[in-house]
């Protein structure tokens, strides 16, 4: 497998590329490669993305610099992302420049974990403004800056919370342990998968790559609802919101879902139905008691998969003279 982010190399040129890299040898049936075009022009496009959402790449007192650089440290399997910006306190403080270096050393972890990859993550702050480096490094490893997306992006929009880390460290994070595939006339006459189990790994110049194993399988879709079981609010405030996420197995995006309460809906009701693309669903509770939230799930394969879990509900209420805040 070949990713790159245009087909500008024809098949049979990135077979040969393959096959040149040496990484296709006896008893390795499966090869990886993600270019080093692809790593940067990937992530030079979620950084523009990035600006557009802030208005410019700022970010309180920081303005980042609307370029970044992702560069392989050469002799190592490091990655490094490195940004640079400008700190201004404001008032009579100075502003001051800044570089965030993140080194990503990517490794391959046992055969058959999910992710497959891992990365053992330093990061740096070259700056003069000693005195605001906390504040710097909280800003920058904000969530709201969002991931680097390399594979399959609607499973990482359903099922990541957005953690901002450097380009290695989300390539990582996303490497494959398997590859879900329809049916395929003369292979497969249903949905299934292949497991990916990867043992070497090479980080160079050229790109990230890896070679294994892969083995044919059967899918067992299934989902689960990720949220707390025990709730409680104070009487005073009249009500809680909480939210429920998925997590799905061997369902191929896209994705539908729809959330529900058990009990219908009315004037009283503890809980709002959504219906969402995956992501989950947010519950409204008003009142004491067990109740029910529930998900069913179909994917681009028809394949489909539910769960449902009891939330148990406490109403604290007011002792005596107590306030109600």
């Amino acid at each position: 497998m070949w990713i790159d982010l245009e087909d500008r190399i024809k098949e049979d040129e990135q077979r040969d590329a393959l096959l040149d890299s040496r990484f296709l040898t006896r008893g390795r049936t499966i090869a990886l490669l993600v270019t080093a075009r692809a790593i940067k022009l990937q992530a030079a496009a979620t950084w523009a993305e990035f600006g557009e959402k802030t208005g410019g790449w700022k970010l309180g007192d920081i303005t980042l610099d609307e370029e970044l650089s992702v560069l392989h440290d050469v002799g190592s399997d490091n990655i490094v992302t490195k940004l640079s910006g400008t700190y201004d306190p404001g008032w009579w403080f100075p502003a001051s420049d800044f570089t965030y270096t993140i080194d990503d050393s990517l490794s391959l972890r046992p055969a058959g974990s999910v992710p497959s990859m891992e990365a053992r993550t330093s990061d740096d702050l070259d700056s003069n403004a000693v005195l605001y480096v906390a504040s710097i490094v909280g800003i920058l490893t904000n969530p709201f800056i969002g991931t680097w997306v390399y594979f399959g992006a609607e499973a990482v929009a359903e099922s990541f919370v957005p953690e901002f880390r450097g380009v290695g460290g989300a390539l990582a994070r996303q490497w494959p342990s398997e590859i879900l595939t329809p049916p395929i006339p003369g292979v497969f006459d249903e949905p299934s998968k292949f497991l990916l189990s990867w043992s070497d790994l090479m980080v160079d110049p050229e790109g990230v790559r890896t070679l294994g194993t892969f083995t044919p399988t059967e899918r067992a879709p299934r989902v689960s609802i990720l949220g707390d079981t025990d709730v409680s609010f104070r009487e005073a405030l009249g009500h809680k919101v909480v939210s429920y996420h998925g997590d799905f197995h061997d369902l191929r995006a896209p994705l539908k879902a729809q959330w529900s309460p058990a009990a219908p809906i009315d004037e009283q009701s503890e809980s709002v139905p959504k219906e969402r693309v995956v992501t989950g669903t947010r519950a409204l509770f008003t009142s004491a008691g067990r109740k029910t939230i529930s998900v069913s799930v179909s994917d681009a394969d028809n394949l489909s998969a539910a769960d449902e879990i009891t939330v148990h509900v406490t109403v604290i209420p007011l002792e005596g003279s107590q306030q109600p805040f």
